[in-house]
């Protein structure tokens, strides 16, 4: 699999891309490079390690989140938990029942 690398650079007070992308002007790239930056970005997302990584900041996240409030791990996170299968639940109702009445 072929796998796109790049690199940020920072200079002249300003955020570049590393050489590879060739077309840009003042900071500016070409929607083929976005979409090569996007592609490289997915494939990085459909790997375990990204996605091991991302699950340990995100845990990471919540204990600062509590830490800072005062808040137990147990209840803030069963809290999140429930919000965001009750969300899930509004999505699938949205996509299944509203979007199928509104093709019929």
């Amino acid at each position: 699999m072929n796998k796109l690398e790049f690199k940020i650079i920072y200079k002249d007070g300003k955020y570049w891309f590393d050489e590879k992308f060739p077309n840009q002007l003042n900071g500016v790239i070409t929607p083929q490079e976005y979409s090569m930056i996007i592609n490289g970005l997915h494939s990085r997302l459909k790997s375990v390690s990204f996605f091991i990584y991302l699950l340990f900041a995100l845990v990471s996240c919540l204990l600062f989140l509590c830490k800072l409030f005062n808040l137990n791990f147990v209840p803030f996170i069963t809290i999140i938990i429930l919000t965001s299968v009750i969300d899930l639940a509004l999505i699938i109702y949205c996509i299944v029942f509203v979007a199928y009445q509104k093709k019929g």
